[in-house]
């Protein structure tokens, strides 16, 4: 199974699940969804309803300034994670997120992300350190 062997050795969470036992079950757990160029794949100031991974491909953050314009923060690239923060806080998501060619990402709902994080008790501390390092390279953008 390519989602398997991508969870346990091509993803930011592979520290975490190249140990489990239920990996196989975890893949079920996901959706592989296709974004084309130019597709937005999650919108700021919506609700989070999703969590994602870069399965092929990249897609471009995007942060809105103050005056409304929108100022691309970073790319994400293959095996990185995004949505989880509006999951954790219940927060709107705070970027948008643009595919960049063609994308394949694998999808997970709130519910399945929430036993995820369950079943995975390490996924917290790595969810909350991705939360620190993002603020910091917002913050790093904003005021170059």
């Amino acid at each position: 199974n390519k989602v398997a062997v991508f969870l346990r050795n091509k993803c930011s969470l592979s520290p975490v699940l190249r140990e489990s036992n239920n990996i196989e079950q975890l893949a079920r757990d996901f959706s592989l969804v296709t974004f084309e160029h130019g597709d937005c794949i999650m919108n700021a100031g919506e609700p989070g309803l999703s969590f994602y991974l870069m399965f092929e491909g990249s897609a471009n953050v995007f942060f809105k300034k103050e005056d409304g314009t929108g100022l691309q923060v970073s790319t994400l690239k293959e095996g990185e994670s995004f949505g989880e923060i509006s999951l954790l806080t219940g927060n709107p998501v705070s970027a948008t997120i643009i595919s960049e060619g063609t994308s394949q990402l694998l999808v997970m709902n709130r519910d399945q992300f929430e036993n995820m994080v369950c079943q995975y008790s390490q996924l917290n501390h790595y969810f909350h350190t991705q939360y620190s390092k993002y603020l910091a390279d917002i913050q790093s953008v904003l005021l170059a």
